[in-house]
């Protein structure tokens, strides 16, 4: 039965295919693409003829010889050395025999035609060692899936045939494949082919700065280097009538339009949480007492609730809940803690929750405050709404006014680097704001594959906007202005020549320094920064 659906199938292949394909060459083909069901009922398999017409098509399109030259077989030839591109499908993929020799087929078949179509058409010759480095990445590109064997381009000739058509695509475009990797993967730059180039280890050590020269050769003096953005950045300056003009619902619109915030679906605003907690009586609406405080469960059971009487801290023994309400400073709180008894297990975690509580809201906008450690002390720990207010809008404003410079820094280098018009600053400094505002910032690494089907991003390591992006990713640029390490403060033993005042590049003349300065952590139970 099987013999006769062969020879029935190879005088319809004979006869289709101009007498090319012998009843040899129809049986090396079983050996790979497998005429037969294999283990059903005996029958052509339909994807043999599905297969066998992409393999043909492919030698036709890209003018492939579909069998060796019989000069070039070795003595115990095989399928595979008899039909070359068979190797692509034995199922060994770059392990298998013969697997080089049908890329290089392939890929020089992909060269030929598009030089063949557009005679003008002359890539580099290393174009085609940089495809067959790249096939894998590539193929993602298409939609295939390398992690599954049967989703991969080399999985059958028909995935073949339409990889083939991308690649020939690929090689006729203007974009290199460095530069299409760049664009649409999250894999690292490709070395040799880097639309932008990033420092070797030695050069960041010297120079860390000395990226972003519109022309090469520059070494940061460009007026659109790093350096150059890092002054401007530093020289942003807002007045109070700027500052005044942020209301609580102008900067939560803001952050939701303009900076991409997004709530998370289930659960608590966080942004509205942080209103009603640090500044109530701003966001525009009455705030009841008890969504003003921090709480945290603590029962009836493990406590004492009459000794929390006369502490910041609060007990509801209906609801069985610890709080606090802010202002929180430590020598209070240190004070009423030294006498009570010694706490319990849970209610020391109550404690250390509850103290936290306020700087864990305040994590996420992080990205709002030059120094987010000072700021959320200082948040904390002020005396009332107002200032707290008044504190965060002037660092919303700032943060405001240099996200707006850094969209129109990347717009004017756009412009410039591509020989655009002037005049169409304001509008290349809207697109910049789109494309900052979308991005996230380089590690911070996606929960999930960042290739989707449904071209939905996925959930990053740090977020939500602007936290974790692109814009708080280059105020980065700002720095510190110091190098030194964070620790105790030295005995102070009278000698004020050991613990003198290191300028930085920013000091003026006199040694002050032109930055505007974080509040002071000194108060923040003893820490300091210590300049070496």
């Amino acid at each position: 039965m099987r013999l006769a659906l062969a020879v029935r199938l190879w005088r319809f292949l004979r006869r289709r295919c101009g007498g090319g394909l012998s009843f040899a060459t129809l049986a090396d083909l079983d050996s790979v693409l497998h005429v037969f069901t294999p283990g059903g009922p005996v029958g052509v398999d339909p994807e043999f003829l599905r297969d066998v017409a992409a393999l043909l098509m492919l030698c036709e399109d890209l003018g492939l010889p579909l069998l060796a030259d019989p000069c070039d077989l070795p003595p115990a030839a095989g399928p595979v050395d008899r039909v070359p591109l068979l190797a692509l499908w034995t199922g060994a993929g770059s392990a298998g025999p013969g697997w080089g020799r049908a890329v290089r087929m392939l890929l020089d078949g992909v060269e030929d035609t598009a030089e063949r179509s557009e005679p003008e058409l002359r890539r580099s010759p290393e174009l085609a060692k940089v495809l067959a480095d790249n096939l894998t990445s590539l193929s993602a590109l298409c939609g295939f899936d390398p992690a599954t064997p049967s989703d991969t381009w080399w999985a059958r000739p028909t995935h073949t045939l339409r990889f083939a058509e991308v690649l020939l695509k690929v090689y006729r475009s203007r974009f290199t494949v460095g530069e299409l990797l760049f664009l649409y993967t999250a894999q690292p730059h490709l070395a040799g082919d880097d639309p932008f180039p990033l420092q070797d280890e030695s050069e960041a050590i010297g120079d860390p700065l000395a990226l972003g020269d519109t022309e090469p050769g520059q070494d940061g003096e460009d007026g659109f280097s790093l350096w150059a953005l890092r002054a401007a950045l530093r020289a942003v300056h807002v007045d109070e009538d700027h500052i005044r003009a942020w209301s609580w619902p102008r900067i939560s619109a803001s952050l939701r339009q303009e900076f991409g915030y997004v709530a998370p679906a289930a659960g608590p605003d966080p942004l509205e949480e942080l209103g009603r907690h640090l500044f109530p009586e701003r966001i525009g609406v009455g705030v009841p007492p008890s969504a003003r405080r921090y709480a945290v469960p603590l029962a009836a059971a493990d406590t004492s609730p009459l000794m929390w009487a006369d502490t910041p801290l609060w007990y509801d023994a209906a609801a069985e809940e610890l709080s606090i309400e802010l202002p929180l400073r430590d020598g209070p709180l240190l004070d009423a803690l030294l006498h009570l008894r010694p706490l319990r297990a849970a209610e020391r975690r109550a404690v250390r929750d509850l103290y936290f509580a306020p700087r864990a809201a305040l994590a996420p906008f992080a990205a709002l405050f030059e120094n987010p450690v000072g700021a959320f002390e200082h948040l904390v720990r002020c005396g009332d709404g107002d200032e707290r207010f008044g504190f965060f809008r002037a660092a919303f404003a700032l943060f405001h006014r240099r996200c707006a410079l850094l969209a129109e820094h990347l717009g004017r280098h756009v412009l410039t680097a591509t020989g655009g018009d002037s005049d169409g600053v304001e509008e290349a400094t809207r697109v910049a704001w789109r494309v900052l505002r979308s991005l996230w910032a380089d590690e911070n690494v996606g929960l999930a594959p960042w290739e989707d089907d449904a071209g939905a991003p996925p959930e990053v390591t740090w977020g939500p906007w602007p936290s974790g992006g692109a814009f708080a990713a280059l105020l980065g640029l700002l720095g510190t202005g110091l190098v030194g390490e964070i620790g105790a403060p030295p005995a102070d033993d009278g000698d004020d020549d050991r613990h003198h005042h290191h300028r930085d590049e920013d000091d003026d003349a006199e040694g002050r320094t032109r930055r505007p300065r974080p509040p002071d952590p000194s108060d923040c139970g003893g820490a300091r920064f210590v300049a070496p």
